[in-house]
């Protein structure tokens, strides 16, 4: 059906089986020079494939890479990753309640805070979650090179990301409560 076995291209020294015509009929195909047109349907949903496709090739990279076997590293990603959402979730469900200045920088000259206004404040989670991927970019370059230094920056990122939410919380806490 497909053509004989002794009917492989000499010519181009391949391994292409070449269908005589009444088979290309048969079959419903149109034969270019060496090759066979499949009628491949596409979907709707090819682009989602793609991505789903790219996403599992960077989980494959990503597994086999040491460092993110690491448990601190992990952790320094999970702690960045839910100090961004707490922030960003006690900005998004407390903001209508904020006064419309915010006291977020202490000055130790005046002794007192200095405000800031409450329409800057929905950038502080976005601020610090480009500052925690540019971080945790870094420390991946730099564990190429020295790994007990990239997990201890990992620590440090960890002990920011605890200090910073218990900051925020015990900030917005006493705005809200006086």
């Amino acid at each position: 059906m497909f053509g004989n076995r002794d009917n492989y291209n000499q010519e181009d020294n391949t391994d292409l089986l070449v269908i005589e015509d009444d088979q290309e009929d048969e079959l419903g195909l149109e034969v270019g020079e060496g090759q066979i047109s499949l009628d491949l349907k596409n979907s709707k949903l090819d682009w989602f494939y793609g991505i789903k496709r790219k996403l599992n090739n960077v989980e494959a990279v990503v597994e086999a890479i040491p460092y993110w076997k690491s448990f601190v590293t992990v952790a320094a990603l999970m702690s960045s990753i839910a100090t961004v959402g707490l922030l960003a979730y006690f900005i998004v469900d407390l903001y209508p309640e904020l006064p419309p200045e915010f006291p977020l920088i202490f000055s130790q000259d005046t002794n007192s805070w200095m405000l800031i206004d409450k329409e800057i404040l929905p950038g502080v989670p976005i601020a610090m979650g480009i500052v925690l991927v540019l971080l945790l970019r870094l420390n991946s370059a730099t564990y190429k090179f020295d790994r007990r230094l990239a997990q201890m920056v990992n620590l440090g990122i960890i002990i920011f990301n605890i200090l910073s939410s218990i900051a925020f919380v015990q900030l917005v806490s006493l705005i809200l409560v006086y």
